[in-house]
Parts: C-alpha cells; sequence; structure tokens
C-alpha cells in the first residue's frame, strides 16, 4: 500500500477554510499518465497452473501492447517483470480471484510465484 500526502494550506488563506491533508491509496497498481488507446488487433489466452517454483507466465514479446492476468487461484500470485520472483522479493502480488492488468507496453518476461497451498491457475490474456 502506497499513500501520496497532498497539502492545501492555500486554500485556507484565499478562502478562510481549514488547511486539509488529501491522500491517495494505490494498492499494487501502477501509476501512469494514460496515452492513446492501444492498437491491440490480435490476443492470445493460455492458462498456467499454480506453482510454488517459479514459472514463466508470459514470454517476452516485443509486440505486445497490453497484458491481462486473472488468479483464479486460492492463494496469493506474486510476479516480477525480467527478474527471478520469490514469495517475499517481487513486483505485483495479485491476490486470490484478483484481476489484474498492465496496459504500458512492457514487452519483457514476466515469471510468477504462488504461495503455499496453492490450487488453481492463472487465466493470462496477451493483447498484440
Amino acid at each position: 500500500l502506497t499513500v501520496f500526502e497532498c497539502c492545501f494550506l492555500g486554500t485556507y488563506e484565499k478562502y478562510g477554510f481549514n488547511p486539509f491533508v488529501l491522500k491517495v491509496e494505490t494498492n499494487n497498481m501502477p501509476l501512469y499518465q494514460m496515452g492513446a488507446a492501444s492498437s491491440a488487433t490480435n490476443s492470445v489466452t493460455k492458462t498456467v497452473a499454480a506453482s510454488t517454483t517459479m514459472v514463466t507466465i508470459v514470454e517476452a514479446n516485443p509486440d505486445r501492447k497490453m497484458l491481462s492476468i486473472l488468479n483464479s487461484t486460492n492463494r496469493s500470485l506474486y510476479l516480477d517483470f525480467d527478474n527471478d520472483v520469490q514469495t517475499n522479493a517481487f513486483a505485483v502480488e495479485v491476490k486470490p480471484n484478483v484481476f489484474y492488468e498492465m496496459n504500458v507496453g512492457f514487452a519483457g518476461e514476466v515469471k510468477g510465484i504462488w504461495a503455499a497451498g496453492a490450487t488453481g491457475s492463472c487465466k493470462v490474456v496477451e493483447f498484440f
């Protein structure tokens, strides 16, 4: 969980309001500046079985525009990008039955590992 805080003191001076703090919370969602709409015209869908050892979720693909992952297991899926992943060293945690979408044009390999006791699989859709 990441928290960004901004204090609006200028509002108090100009309008006589009490100063306040605005908190914006993010939870495993990348922040980015929205660009042009994706130009993806094709997709590939696959299923990756849950594993407590590192697996490749998707290979590198220079044509990738977007990637969607649905963790349909009973445990968290931990992801990393172009790096080895462990349950205590990861870039993104995808909770059970949660959808993760990456639409920032990352073309590298995505690796994953599930928490102990995981059963089920994840559905991966790669758009290009």
